[in-house]
């Protein structure tokens, strides 16, 4: 819980730049701050009420994300792999 500040401070201003670019700053404005406020935290609410348990949403989730995470880890490594080695070798060009 002591964490959920900081998450919502760096939400609250990628949401507010994102919705509303040619609006004066956040602390500007008290209504859009209340609403950039609210709209998390009563949505985080209502998720904690839909799953109490996390352990629940966790042991659904246990065996697809155990054959999914390597494969994408696979990826990225061959990915960043094949950009390395095609940079290096239009630097020797």
């Amino acid at each position: 819980m002591p964490v959920f500040p900081l998450w919502n401070l760096s939400l609250r201003g990628n949401i507010d730049e994102f919705l509303f670019p040619k609006k004066p700053l956040l602390a500007s404005d008290a209504k859009r701050f209340v609403a950039l406020t609210i709209v998390p935290l009563v949505f985080l609410y209502l998720a904690a009420i839909a799953h109490p348990n996390v352990c629940t949403s966790f042991s659904m989730w246990d065996q697809p994300l155990r054959f999914a995470l390597p494969s994408f880890f696979l990826v990225l490594l061959l990915g960043v792999y094949s950009f390395l080695s095609l940079c290096s070798k239009n630097y020797m060009l």
